[in-house]
């Protein structure tokens, strides 16, 4: 018992030296969460309009000429008319999507569509066609076909719900391209319903906040009320608005709200839909933020707990949780959530960061040789990586092998031209982190889409030029092959910067690892000193001194060979007889 209570005495004594001296781990995740971290986001390049506007023209033609390649049906009924507008949805939904688009516009352009028009069979087709070109990316007919739906007369009747879903969708293409206020000018002229007022609103309050008007946004995001789809989402970023300019007391209240556990047992079900529990996760990171940056910890492990195991934020919440319980120096607590995180066997944003906190947990416990092999573990790993970021932006090759390896990620081929000094392994893990990063995958998106409508106009060619729309198509040819160069140019300036940033972040993490390395030293010899002080004042008997490691006692000019298990009493070691 005195032995045990001697080795905790020198515990203490060892972890009173080895945290004081340890580096304090650093929060790189932001109080406040970026914007586009909302389920509903995309780019907003000053570009965006031209390349909607190029988009539009292409889809437009080619559904044109498909349209004209098929026989005027003459007057239909409206059985017929609701036949042709299922059987071209089923097409969209099956995943033909040009087919069923092209049906469509043939549809709406032939002589017996005039005859429906005020109908709901006219609003269904309009609505289809719509949202069949939002689902591709061709933003500007998509707008142009939904506007037309909410414009007709009777679209909001009780009897109709082509409206309201037509100014919805509208609402949810402004939000991914980020044109809040081209959306509240898209909603105008429809019928002034409360569900269209408030969606109204969020748009404007977002567009308010981007344009720098935050008590504007503010008063705006706070009229919209429970009921409403976006109330989570406006009561999140009021909160976030209001922790940006100081008042954080008035930001917890705000992500409380949207937080509480008890929430969805109290409100419409149209609260418990997919963007609701997504916006509540963020809403309990931030008040684990928040209360993490005013030094109460326990108030911040509570709220990262309440992070559900189901959710896509459980690894951020389980790393921000093990910093503050490391922060609080609740060491064994941090080693806790610590394991639960590596216990989920996926990779994370914060995998290199948990790695090196995982090393200070074990300085900070005086687990020495545990930390030094996650110190040399994580700069094993990660230092050939960083140099390979140093390598390839460098030079032209070296961005474009990125570019291509992120944009075709299971492509053996996208490596197929390597750089020298780089291994394909360091490659993929660096594309890995460029795809991830939300302006460059909405850019290869866009690249994708844009590929799409040209390759088909480039097999239409034929067609084309027998409807004697040949000019048109070399225009607009010439166009897509201007805007895939634009696209090139953003896309390499994209990833140049994520190479930068992930040289700057790796060389701070590795400088933290080789200074941890050194702490890891110095806790050894502390530990050594504070041992021998306890064996000369009685704390340990004689006989402890080599309980932690025999070797490191001898001089330079002695070796150790350990016990292995021989031992002959009748022997004589040297001049001495054993005893």
């Amino acid at each position: 018992m005195k032995h045990d209570r001697a080795l905790a005495f020198i515990l203490l004594a060892v972890t009173a030296t080895t945290t004081r001296g340890a580096l304090s781990q650093p929060r790189t995740s932001p109080l406040t969460p970026e914007k586009s971290e909302l389920p509903a986001s995309a780019d907003g390049t000053a570009s965006a309009a031209d390349h909607d506007r190029l988009l539009g023209e292409i889809a437009a033609l080619r559904a044109r000429v498909a349209a004209r390649g098929r026989p005027d049906t003459g007057e239909v009924g409206r059985e017929a008319l609701r036949a042709q507008i299922t059987a071209a949805e089923d097409l969209v939904r099956d995943g033909k999507r040009d087919e069923g688009i092209s049906r469509l516009v043939g549809l709406i352009e032939s002589r017996a569509f005039e005859s429906f028009l005020g109908s709901d069979e006219a609003r269904a087709a309009l609505y289809a066609l719509g949202d069949a070109h939002a689902d591709l990316g061709l933003f500007a007919p998509a707008r142009a076909y939904l506007r037309r739906t909410i414009l007709d007369r009777g679209a909001f009747d009780p009897g109709s719900s082509f409206g309201r879903r037509a100014a919805r969708r509208l609402v949810d293409v402004a939000l991914e391209t980020r044109q809040f206020q081209r959306g509240v000018e898209d909603l105008a002229g429809a019928p002034v319903t409360d569900d269209l007022r408030i969606e109204a609103a969020f748009l404007a309050a977002r567009a308010k906040e981007t344009g720098g008007d935050v008590d504007g946004a503010l008063a705006t995001y706070m009229t919209v009320p429970q009921t409403s789809r976006f109330w989570s989402q406006a009561t999140y970023l009021a909160g976030l608005l209001e922790v940006e300019r100081g008042k954080r007391r008035d930001g917890e209240r705000l992500f409380c709200k949207v937080a509480d556990p008890r929430r969805q047992d109290r409100t419409t079900p149209v609260l418990a839909d997919a963007r609701f529990f997504a916006v509540r996760d963020l809403a309990r990171l931030a008040l684990g933020r928040v209360a993490h940056d005013e030094a109460r910890f326990d108030d911040a492990r509570y709220y990262y707990h309440l992070v559900p195991q189901d959710s896509d934020r459980l690894a951020e919440a389980l790393y921000e949780a093990a910093t503050s319980r490391y922060e609080k120096k609740d060491h064994e607590g941090a080693r806790r959530l610590l394991d639960e995180l590596a216990a989920l066997k996926e990779h994370h944003r914060y995998e290199d960061e948990a790695m090196i906190l995982g090393a200070y947990v074990d300085l900070a416990r005086c687990r020495f040789p545990a930390a030094d092999a996650r110190l040399k573990a994580f700069v094993a790993r990660y230092e050939p990586i960083r140099e390979a970021a140093r390598r390839l932006v460098e030079s032209e090759q070296g961005v474009g092998l990125v570019r291509r390896a992120a944009r075709a990620p299971g492509d053996p081929g996208a490596l197929a031209t390597p750089v020298a000094g780089v291994s394909p392994e360091a490659t993929r893990s660096i594309a890995a982190l460029v795809r991830a990063d939300a302006a460059y995958a909405a850019l290869v998106r866009r690249r994708a889409v844009l590929d799409q409508q040209t390759d088909g106009l480039r097999a239409a060619l034929p067609e084309v030029r027998a409807a004697a729309e040949g000019p048109t198509a070399e225009r607009l040819l010439a166009e897509s092959a201007a805007g895939v160069r634009a696209l090139e140019i953003a896309e390499a300036t994209l990833a140049r910067d994520a190479l930068h940033r992930l040289d700057l972040r790796l060389s701070r993490l590795l400088s933290r690892a080789r200074l941890g390395r050194i702490e890891s030293v110095l806790g050894r010899k502390r530990a050594l000193e504070v041992e021998i002080e306890a064996i000369a004042n009685g704390f340990l008997p004689h006989d402890a001194v080599d309980s932690l490691d025999a070797a490191r006692h001898l001089k330079d000019s002695e070796e150790y060979w350990p016990f292995e298990g021989d031992d002959w009493p009748d022997e004589y070691i040297g001049s001495e007889k054993p005893r």
